[in-house]
Parts: C-alpha cells; structure tokens; sequence
C-alpha cells in the first residue's frame, strides 16, 4: 500500500502519505501506520489511524496503481504486513 484515506472530522490531520513507520510507533514519528494494535487499525482510536467516512473501511491506493476497499475487520496482521516494505513475509487472501 502506498497512500490510505484518513478523514478529518474532529482532526486536522487529513490527507496523508504512507512509508515505512519506524518501531515503537508513536504519534510523535508517523502521520499513520499500519499496525496490529486495535489503537491503530482502520478506523481504530487513534487519532493517526487510517479512517474515513465511509461505513466499514476505508479505500487505499497500492504501488501497482489499483484502488482497493479495505475492511476494518481486515485480520490485523494481514494489515500490518499490507502496509511493510520488502519484509518477505507472503500475504494471503484478504
């Protein structure tokens, strides 16, 4: 994944790009991350999680150039792998 939807109702903090995040992830070193943690799954707690208005997920752009839906119910660690670079490990249907 190379750009995720984040809304902006009660932040400003919309519009974003996605890279690597660094380890442990803080709001002080990421715009927004994807994580295995429930605070920063989409639509999770956190302020930096990747959100949107629409019901259930949220839309991410991947490097091959497609659009995809993703669900907030994604298995998280399906997510967290989406969203590293060149870590090896092999994704699955999602």
């Amino acid at each position: 994944m190379m750009v995720g939807e984040r809304g902006t109702q009660g932040s400003k903090n919309g519009g974003i790009w996605m890279g690597i995040s660094p380890s442990p992830i803080t709001s002080s070193n990421v715009m927004s991350a994807t994580d295995n943690n429930t605070t920063w799954r989409i639509n999770g707690s956190s302020a930096y999680a990747f959100n949107s208005s629409h019901v259930g997920g949220v839309h991410f752009v991947f490097a091959d150039g497609r659009v995809r839906f993703l669900s907030e119910n994604i298995n998280g660690g399906t997510y967290q792998n989406l969203g590293r670079k060149a870590d090896g490990n092999v994704i699955g249907a999602y």
